[in-house]
């Protein structure tokens, strides 16, 4: 008989579960999820807890059509005794305090609350963190951490909430749990159709031979990746190929709106103009297969805060597909080395970008220019990624090697018959917690708790930090687009404050082409210009991520 302390019910609003609000991410792993939960979960009933009757009556009918075979009960938040029973409430969100106020009038100890992290970079995100350290939640409580960097930005944002509350107050309570539970799919949906292959690619004029290169995504350069130094590697890879092999690049989903589309198209007609760029709409159906199926190779070079985990390449990887991605968030975890190649990143730190998180918090610019200003400080590595795309698609062995192990990795790591059994666990153990109440420890304020410098709670995304002040590097010379022809392309004014001005930079590359091959460091540029030491490291990275300068 099931545990019912393995259970949980689930907090539901359309918000959380119902890509029909609006498509994103979040709605669609919620959607899945709730699938994977009707098809995988050992208990005896589903419960859903909700602020209306109309709510309770659009899960059962979710249920219904997903054949739960268990009975499906409906419970009012006005009246949650039901989950005493029960190990938990889930929420598919990681800021629950309003569901920890709620919980006060029944008794911290009737039942646990178990939240999920999805976009942790956002001003909401950060906020909710602390009101939820404030809030009346237990160490009977949990955030499912979606991957190991996500974990560590979640530790970062307790310390930071708790070093102010314990300055301020003296005490904080013990913190809720962060276990470790990746996002899941349902691996079939995903596996490669051989006959869409053949047909798609009989449509497109490819033959085996021909590479095709497939992103499946939301295709936007500030909420997802910035697609320039994907296609600058592109096209050098197709040169370094040659006519042994013939490179295209399919993008499915959906552009965000005209800026985003411009940014994707423009650039890949002028920096990868021998690689064909092949847009596919993601809401029509069968896209997605095609993009699947017919490709050899999946890219998923993220760049973004707005992303912590990223279903999507998991998706590729149960098609079949090798994955090239930026050593990056959750890709750390899920691509791993006998799946796929990830190309190692730089970007600033914590210090180095402090401002864009006063600048967020302060309303001086919205999430996307803060998502976007940020991407433009993250380098992935061009020469790198070019080794990558050449090494796949020069060899067919390795491809498929790949591709086998990835259909292995998902069925035993991301399907949700592997998934849900994980967060039942966290249920259950979040149960035996209630038992008990650990003494809370005095803790001291080191940073500001709701607004910090992007890079220092995201420090495990990238490989590795630009040094403060001290980076040396020499130009490279090797484009045939101007910095401001580069700039424009990518159009940073258009999506307004921007990063940096066009002119510091060139200003920073003129000095740095004067040093010649043994190249110069960031702070005798700045001395050099009489410019800040920051803004030259922003101009730095910047001219590493496009391939305009080198390391030395």
């Amino acid at each position: 008989m099931p545990d019912a302390k393995r259970n949980a019910a689930i907090y539901y609003i359309e918000d959380g579960f119902d890509p029909k609000k609006g498509l994103n991410g979040r709605r669609i792993a919620g959607q899945s999820f709730l699938k994977g939960f009707f098809d995988h979960a050992d208990v005896d009933e589903f419960i859903a807890l909700s602020t209306n009757d109309k709510r309770l009556e659009a899960f059962k009918k979710i249920a219904k059509e997903h054949g739960a075979s268990k009975p499906v009960k409906g419970v009012l938040c006005s009246a949650p005794q039901p989950l005493q029973e029960l190990g938990a409430m889930f929420i598919s969100m990681p800021n629950y305090q309003k569901q920890a106020w709620q919980r006060l009038h029944f008794g911290m100890e009737s039942y646990s609350l178990c939240g999920l992290t999805h976009t942790i970079s956002s001003a909401a995100s950060m906020d909710g963190i602390y009101s939820l350290r404030a809030s009346p939640q237990a160490e009977w409580d949990a955030i499912i951490c979606t991957s190991r960097a996500v974990h560590s930005a979640m530790q970062y944002l307790f310390e930071t909430a708790d070093d102010f509350l314990s300055h301020r107050f003296g005490t904080v309570p013990q913190r809720p749990q962060l276990p470790v539970v990746p996002l899941g799919i349902h691996a079939k949906d995903f596996s490669r159709k051989p006959e869409i292959r053949h047909s798609f690619r009989q449509e497109m004029g490819w033959t085996e031979d021909d590479i095709v290169v497939s992103t499946v995504a939301r295709l936007s350069p500030y909420s997802k990746f910035d697609p320039l130094p994907l296609f600058i590697s592109l096209q050098h890879a197709q040169k370094a190929l040659g006519s042994q092999k013939k490179l295209h690049m399919v993008a499915c989903g959906y552009y965000a709106e005209t800026h985003s589309k411009k940014v994707f198209e423009d650039g890949a007609a002028a920096l990868m103009p021998d690689v064909g760029y092949h847009y596919l709409d993601g809401d029509v159906s069968g896209n997605r297969d095609k993009a699947y199926s017919g490709a050899d190779i999946a890219a998923y070079p993220i760049d973004n805060t707005q992303e912590s985990f990223g279903l999507s390449p998991v998706k590729a990887m149960a098609a079949g597909l090798p994955v090239i991605a930026s050593d990056w968030d959750g890709l750390r975890d899920t691509v791993s080395p006998d799946v796929g190649i990830r190309v190692p990143t730089f970007s600033l730190s914590g210090a180095q970008t402090a401002n864009q998180a006063r600048l967020l918090h302060l309303d001086q610019i919205n999430f996307a220019q803060y998502s976007g200003n940020l991407s433009a400080q993250v380098e992935i590595n061009v020469p790198a990624l070019i080794d990558a795309i050449v090494g796949l698609a020069s060899n067919d062995t390795l491809r498929k090697k790949m591709g086998e192990n990835a259909i292995k990795r998902v069925e035993t790591t991301y399907d949700w018959s592997v998934v849900v059994p994980q967060m039942q666990d966290v249920w259950a153990h979040l149960a035996e917690i209630r038992a008990c109440t650990a003494q809370t420890k005095r803790q001291y304020p080191n940073s500001h708790p709701i607004a910090p410098p992007p890079m220092d709670y995201l420090s495990q995304f990238p490989t590795h930090f630009m040094p403060h002040g001290t980076q040396i590097c020499k130009a490279m010379n090797s484009s045939d687009i101007s910095i401001e022809e580069m700039f424009k392309l990518r159009r940073y004014v258009s999506a307004g404050h921007q990063f940096e001005t066009v002119e510091t930079i060139s200003a920073v590359m003129s000095q740095i082409t004067k040093s010649g091959t043994q190249g110069v460091a960031i702070d005798t540029v700045a001395a050099a210009l009489k410019i800040n030491l920051m803004n030259v490291e922003k101009a730095y990275c910047w001219l590493l991520k496009y391939g305009y300068i080198s390391r030395v």
